[in-house]
């Protein structure tokens, strides 16, 4: 599922940053010339498997992404391991609460209490899951009325520090069909205004914006070698090339009318931001991943997993628990089956752009791939199994 899209900026929103410009954006001709490397960490030798703390609450957190599969995992995991599931104890009916939103909150006691309301129900000795795959895309502040996803990489690093995390990636060009369909359709089209009609007209406005020159400027910093990062950078970009793109559509209306029909506003007191909902820049895996390494990933507290895999044959995100299934699964269809209608198809043209734009993030992604093994970090399956891992997508 999908946070809801903000409909009224938020007053006390911290600042946005304006758009960037050539001028901004310093060349990338190096990696020296805007990144010192990683330290070498010590190589790890255990297994990669993750770490199950019943006393830890929650035990897990599945961090996305989103249309990537997790409501199915959570369903799937909630059956062959009954974990206990938390529920909201404001709701009339007690209602089962698989995305607890729990690490957008505003700091870490707040997180703390967010927890504790939702698992209180569940009795002590059972593995509990957070399932929100928002988390992984960082979505910022304007673009939800949840919370802010922003904070969900640093909240966990304080707030849920002994949990494991895990991770979902599916190829980005069907995540961001996928995202549109949903966007477009679920609700009964509560959010269809703020997509284009066709996902053709949504990927000639993204890709326009994300072919300028200043966002290329952008990508290229975003995309450097995963030991040639300084993460702080990398994560200043990311929400530059994100929250650029609101403001460079509020700044070009004609644009903006092409995927949003709602009026153009104002966030953070006088910043223009056209209301609509990217489906690329969130499928953009490597840059979020590396966030999420410098801030939360630990040895066997943290693993991904790639969506096609999982639906191939679900018993393979068993590999990554130590403990053996107390259940049977009845899992048959997805939970979430997307139903692709003419509105979403990808004309040759547009296909050959995407497949140009996401070459190199993902050769990126599956050169950390390759590393995380090393750190204790679990890939499944492994990044250099043959087809796995999109490489002629």
């Amino acid at each position: 599922a999908q946070a809801p899209q903000a409909q009224a900026p938020q007053a006390q929103a911290p600042q946005a940053q304006t758009p960037p410009t050539n001028t901004d954006i310093p060349a990338v001709q190096s990696a020296s010339n805007l990144a010192t490397p990683m330290k070498v960490k010590p190589k790890y030798s255990g297994p990669l498997r993750l770490e199950m703390d019943a006393t830890v609450r929650p035990t897990l957190v599945m961090i996305g992404g989103a249309k990537c599969g997790s409501t199915d995992a959570w369903n799937y995991l909630t059956e062959r391991y009954e974990f206990g599931i938390g529920t909201d104890p404001d709701s009339p009916r007690r209602d089962k609460v698989k995305e607890m939103w729990c690490l957008s909150k505003e700091d870490h006691k707040t997180v703390f209490q967010c927890y504790k309301k939702l698992l209180s129900a569940v009795p002590k000795g059972m593995f509990t899951m957070d399932a929100t795959p928002a988390y992984l895309h960082l979505y910022s502040r304007h673009a939800q009325t949840m919370g802010n996803c922003e904070t969900a990489a640093l909240n966990m690093a304080y707030a849920a520090r002994d949990s494991s995390l895990l991770a979902m990636l599916r190829d980005p060009v069907k995540r961001s069909r996928s995202e549109y369909s949903w966007t477009k359709d679920a609700n009964g089209g509560f959010f269809r205004s703020q997509v284009a009609p066709s996902f053709n007209q949504q990927l000639d406005v993204e890709l326009e914006y994300l072919f300028q020159g200043a966002q290329r400027g952008l990508l290229d910093l975003l995309l450097q070698k995963p030991d040639d990062v300084t993460i702080y950078r990398i994560v200043g970009a990311y929400r530059q090339l994100s929250d650029g793109y609101n403001m460079w559509l509020a700044d070009h209306p004609e644009w903006c009318r092409k995927v949003s029909q709602k009026p153009i506003t104002t966030v953070s007191g006088n910043i223009r931001w056209c209301l609509t909902w990217p489906t690329l820049i969130p499928s953009l895996y490597y840059p979020l991943l590396l966030q999420w390494r410098s801030l939360v990933f630990r040895p066997r507290r943290a693993a991904i997993l790639q969506s096609e895999a999982y639906y191939a044959d679900r018993r393979i995100i068993e590999e990554l628990f130590p403990m053996n299934p107390k259940g049977q699964s009845a899992r048959g269809v997805p939970s979430n089956k997307q139903m692709y209608h003419g509105d979403s198809e990808i004309s040759p043209q547009n296909a050959r752009r995407l497949k140009q734009f996401f070459e190199l993030p993902n050769r990126r992604l599956r050169e950390l791939l390759r590393m995380l093994p090393n750190e204790g970090v679990a890939v499944v399956p492994p990044a250099d199994r043959p087809g796995a891992w999109w490489p002629d997508a």
